[in-house]
Parts: C-alpha cells; sequence; structure tokens
C-alpha cells in the first residue's frame, strides 16, 4: 500500500514537471493577434491583424447567426501585450469569461459568432 502511494506521488510530480517545463519552454510571448470567422460552410476568413504591441479596442462585427437574425458583436481590447473579449451580445457570454490571452497558439472563442480571436508569432 505504501508502495503504491509514493508511486502515485512520484507520477504526479514527473507530470506536473513535464507541464511546467512545456510551458516555460515553449511558450512564447506572441506578436500577432489575428481575428477570424467560419462561414456556414467551414471555411475561415481572417477579418483584422493587430500588433501585440498595439493599445486598443476593436468591435468586431459579424453576419446574422442563423438561429437570430441579430448580428454578432465582440468588443476585443488589446492592452499591455494581453487580449481579451470585453463585451459581446451572445447568450452564454463565454467569449468573455475566457479571459486574457498573450501567448503564441492561445486562442478565444465565440461559438454562436463563428468567431475566433488567435494569438501567432510573426
Amino acid at each position: 500500500m505504501k508502495r503504491e502511494f509514493y508511486l502515485v506521488i512520484a507520477i504526479l510530480l514527473v507530470i506536473c514537471g513535464s507541464s511546467l517545463a512545456n510551458r516555460i519552454l515553449f511558450s512564447d510571448p506572441g506578436a500577432i493577434v489575428e481575428v477570424s470567422v467560419i462561414d456556414q460552410q467551414s471555411n475561415k476568413t481572417l477579418l483584422k491583424t493587430f500588433d501585440l504591441s498595439e493599445n486598443i479596442t476593436y468591435p468586431i462585427i459579424t453576419d446574422p447567426n442563423t438561429d437570430e437574425n441579430v448580428e454578432g458583436t465582440n468588443l476585443l481590447v488589446i492592452q499591455d501585450h494581453n487580449v481579451w473579449i470585453a463585451e459581446a451580445n451572445c447568450p452564454n457570454q463565454d467569449c468573455v469569461k475566457q479571459g486574457k490571452i498573450s501567448m503564441n497558439g492561445e486562442m478565444l472563442v465565440c461559438l454562436p459568432h463563428r468567431m475566433t480571436v488567435s494569438i501567432v508569432e510573426r
């Protein structure tokens, strides 16, 4: 019983250590913010690109959703090398609740508006 306990602890330490090393070694600060939308046929369209060093507020307007005939609106904020959705007119506000992102590969998604905000390298 004692051996199994030590084994579990050792495995957890290896997992935590690997995760931390991965985060430190492979997570670079991002450089470019890409705002894209996905249409009904699953085609991705790049709407706008920003430099992560900018400090701006940008309204994103998407086409009406098929379920409701309302334009999608999201308020994108880029400030101090962080990106987040400050406001949205989608029902659950999941995109607002996702918080701030700043690293390469991170993404914000608003499913009702079929909109993504991604951070990529130059």
